[in-house]
């Protein structure tokens, strides 16, 4: 999982008192950079001391995301999905609001409801088209659409990914999602097509692409593997 507050240990805060005689800015970044290297719990105990005391919204904000990213590295999805909605909550248009949502989507995921995991994932792409992020959260959504029987959603979704971001990886796993959708209709001379298209631009990594997403979805923790900011 992408760490959502790595970059800004060391950002300066509001030094006020915590337990102990430490600064907040001091808890902060020590829970921030126990996240950085994967010490989860310690890093969940000092974001959490933060968000039981009154502190500054700026320290509250990022103490959420170590909270939620600490939680969720934990595999605690419910508890990361609650610290995540927490966050979106309070900040709709932040840097880290599209970070945040997808991370909310997959805690959904992992807890199995899919329908909430793919409304988080359509909104990444609905909300911040322009994110880097997008592609793959209407790639996400699409899948967990067509995984769940709901294939007229899933087309839609996918060919809205290949108009808007033709030239991605992203782009070539929905071509081939599209063709197996096709497949399953027994409409063959379309799926050819998609497959035709493929083979003709450069979009043939589309494959492994796609094999990565599926066991992304399937295996937890190999979300990691997808790309991401």
């Amino acid at each position: 999982m992408t760490t959502l507050v790595g970059h800004d240990v060391g950002r300066p805060l509001t030094r006020l008192r915590v337990d102990g005689g430490l600064t907040r800015s001091t808890v902060l970044m020590q829970a921030q950079a126990d996240l950085a290297t994967g010490n989860f719990r310690q890093a969940q105990k000092g974001a959490e001391m933060l968000l039981r005391g009154g502190v500054p919204e700026a320290v509250r904000s990022a103490a959420l995301l170590v909270a939620a990213d600490a939680a969720y590295g934990m595999r605690s999805y419910g508890q990361a999905a609650a610290r995540y909605r927490e966050f979106l909550s309070r900040h709709e248009e932040a840097p880290e609001t599209p970070g945040a949502a997808m991370a909310l989507g997959w805690a959904e995921f992992r807890l199995g409801d899919r329908a909430r995991a793919r409304r988080s994932w359509t909104g990444v792409a609905d909300k911040f088209p322009a994110d880097a992020r997008a592609p793959l959260a209407c790639v996400l959504a699409a899948e967990v659409a067509s995984q769940g029987g709901d294939t007229v959603a899933a087309h839609a979704l996918f060919h809205r990914l290949i108009a808007q971001y033709p030239s991605t990886l992203h782009a070539g796993i929905a071509r081939l999602s599209r063709s197996v959708l096709a497949l399953r209709r027994d409409h063959e001379d379309e799926a050819v097509r998609e497959l035709d298209v493929i083979v003709q631009s450069s979009e043939p990594r589309g494959s492994d692409a796609r094999a990565r997403l599926s066991a992304a979805l399937e295996v937890p923790g190999g979300e990691g593997c997808l790309r991401e900011p």
